[in-house]
């Protein structure tokens, strides 16, 4: 089976974009976190490379990721994250096309609880390609 090329997101260090970190080539898994929540790390065969979402809510400005390698003290890396301007639409609807009726306001309330639940899971295993 032929090996395939890591393939990360093009980096955009704006609200909405996601940063690309290489981490250089230590024997084992580096761990890394944004805003206390672990981020994506894995391997090109050379080096470990971080994959960091920012949320489009993320304030632009200097923003750090926390980097922890076995047996060594964590460290901080900082990113400046520019403001972007997004193409927005505006859209005029009728409020009862957007207002929720009670039985689907009770599915998404159950529905953000479980997705809540699923986006606080993270693995220790790393992605195979």
């Amino acid at each position: 089976m032929a090996a395939h090329a890591l393939e990360l997101p093009t980096q955009r260090l704006a609200p909405g974009g996601v940063a690309n970190l290489a981490l250089g080539s230590p024997d084992h898994a580096t761990r890394v976190s944004f805003n206390g929540v672990p981020v994506l790390v894995v391997h090109d065969g050379a080096q470990w490379h971080a994959v960091v979402g920012l949320a489009l809510s993320q304030t632009p400005g200097s923003v750090s990721v926390v980097v922890q390698r076995e047996g060594q003290a964590p460290t901080r890396l900082s990113l400046e994250v520019a403001p972007f301007a997004y193409d927005e639409q505006r859209l005029n609807v009728a409020p009862g096309h957007v207002d929720l009726s009670a039985p689907d306001l009770a599915r998404y309330e159950r529905e953000r609880a479980h997705l809540a639940g699923v986006m606080a899971t993270c693995s220790e295993t790393v992605p195979a390609r």
